[in-house]
């Protein structure tokens, strides 16, 4: 979608060089008016996972926001990890980068909120129906 300086781009793998597998995030936001680009992606892990997957996602994009630089001189090119554990458990962290992305703090507020009721609403399913025996645990 294209509009009024700004553009979002959903699920687009970039060309990047070979070495770079990390090519294909959730969204990139890009604003021509702030001359900004921010690379989005997103997870649910365990609650004891939330940390390390923020960190692997900055890692992993890494190479690719480098790149964005190189072809787009002059932009500020930022990698926004949104990652919320399957209970609720990372809120200040993915505030923290929502922030980048949402400037309201009253609209910022309610998006998490709904953000995490899904989250925990999408948890308890998976849950019951693991516990009810309709779906096999992936380990055990």
């Amino acid at each position: 979608m294209e509009g009024n300086g700004k553009k979002v781009v959903w699920d687009f793998e970039f060309n990047a060089r070979k070495s770079n597998i990390h090519r294909r995030p959730d969204a990139i936001l890009e604003d021509t008016e702030k001359k900004e680009i921010l690379i989005v992606d997103m997870a649910c892990p365990m609650e004891c996972n939330v940390l390390q997957k923020t960190t692997e996602k900055l890692r992993n994009y890494g190479q690719l926001a480098y790149e964005i630089r190189e072809r787009r001189p002059g932009y500020r090119v930022s990698i926004v990890p949104l990652v919320i554990g399957c209970l609720g458990a990372g809120v200040s962290s993915f505030k923290k980068y929502a922030r980048k992305i949402i400037d309201d703090e009253k609209l910022l507020e309610r998006t998490t909120l709904e953000m995490v009721k899904t989250i925990v609403f999408n948890s308890e399913t998976i849950m019951r129906k693991v516990l009810s025996g309709l779906v096999q645990p992936l380990y055990n």
